[in-house]
């Protein structure tokens, strides 16, 4: 890897190259860019890096929309995992993604429609009013925080008025209302027992209604698209960014690296789902007390990943290459050139999940 100094920030040539390199892989799924596309990704990469002091920018995929496409790209400052998100509706002009919470990755997965191509487009999420506050999903420029918490509860119903005693010693004619004492006065109702009324369901012997305030009712949220597309970026970084086994490791100071004595899986490994671990290093030192320096076995491998076979490992018929694919996440490819230190990740698809995997196998 031939790397240069630019500013205070190091540049890795290759990484921005790799692009180009491990698209023939990519496109035996259907999946590929033009000339222009390519070139342009190229260009802006390198000045997405330099404009972010990044030590890489990379690209990660494409998601389709029905007006647009959007270019993905991730930005690394060191080997641990991506820093910073971007987006483009072109490939040249860049754009930060906003920061979101699992809460609000929950909410954007129950949204089963298309992306229209339009950051600014409304989604109305169905929900379930809960003791916690509902979260608006919009984006405030403001250099406060992102999302705004506001209370959209019902207000609590009064309490029933009681009613005033009746004096004992007062009056009655055959137009007053009947003591309420008297036994045919329905305590509770308001009426005698000779005037008719609606029936209602709740007014039978022995059930209890619980109060209003505690009953989950029925809600909607409003999501921008630029916030829902940050949280199913999240999510597939989350899903599919996996590294080969012995790619990366931890130093004296528990930073993640890469390992330059990394020359490739062996053959025999190629098509283990235990050769391939998830690039989730954001970990603590407690977490990682004991282990030693510049252990490789930091990370979490496929194997344990549920449902059972829901990776797709193959390798192509000259032995070149192997390629994973997440099946309930299609357009996902990793591919992994035998017998050298290249491999890469990335995603062309429509950025919903099939969550009928579990009935299919």
């Amino acid at each position: 890897y031939q790397r240069r100094v630019h500013g205070d920030f190091v540049l890795a040539e290759m990484d921005l190259d790799q692009l180009l390199f491990g698209l023939p892989v990519v496109e035996s799924q259907g999946s590929t860019l033009s000339g222009e596309q390519k070139a342009r990704l190229q260009f802006s990469l390198r000045l997405l890096a330099a404009q972010y002091k990044l030590a890489r920018a990379l690209f990660f995929g494409k998601i389709q929309g029905v007006k647009a496409d959007y270019f993905i790209a991730l930005g690394f400052h060191d080997e641990s995992g991506p820093d910073k998100l971007f987006f483009s509706l072109d490939g040249t002009d860049w754009k930060l993604l906003p920061a979101v919470d699992q809460e609000q990755q929950d909410m954007a997965s129950r949204v089963k429609k298309l992306f229209q191509g339009d950051p600014s487009h409304i989604y109305y999420v169905p929900g379930k009013k809960s003791d916690s506050k509902p979260i608006n999903m919009t984006v405030e420029f403001d250099p406060e925080p992102l999302f705004d918490l506001e209370t959209t509860a019902r207000p609590a119903p009064k309490p029933a008025q009681k009613r005033e005693e009746h004096d004992d010693h007062s009056e009655t004619s055959s137009n007053s209302m009947p003591d309420p004492d008297a036994d045919e006065w329905k305590e509770g109702n308001g009426q005698p027992t000779g005037v008719d009324r609606e029936p209602s369901e709740s007014s039978s012997e022995g059930d209890e209604q619980p109060p209003l305030d505690e009953v989950e009712t029925e809600t909607t949220f409003e999501m921008l698209e630029e916030v829902r597309l940050a949280s199913v970026v999240k999510t597939l970084l989350h899903e599919l960014a996996i590294v080969p086994r012995g790619s990366l490791l931890l130093d004296a100071k528990l930073n993640v690296r890469r390992n330059a004595d990394f020359r490739g899986l062996p053959d025999e490994f190629l098509l283990q789902p235990s050769s391939y671990l998830h690039w989730r290093s954001h970990f603590t030192a407690s977490q990682i007390d004991g282990l030693l320096v510049h252990n490789t076995e930091f990370l979490n491998s496929l194997s344990g990943d549920l449902p059972h076979g829901v990776w797709s490992i193959r390798q192509d018929t000259a032995g070149l290459s192997v390629q994973i694919r997440h099946l309930q996440w299609p357009g996902s490819c990793f591919y992994h050139f035998c017998s050298t230190a290249h491999h890469g990740f990335c995603y062309f698809g429509t950025g919903l999940k099939n969550t009928d995997f579990a009935f299919m196998v």
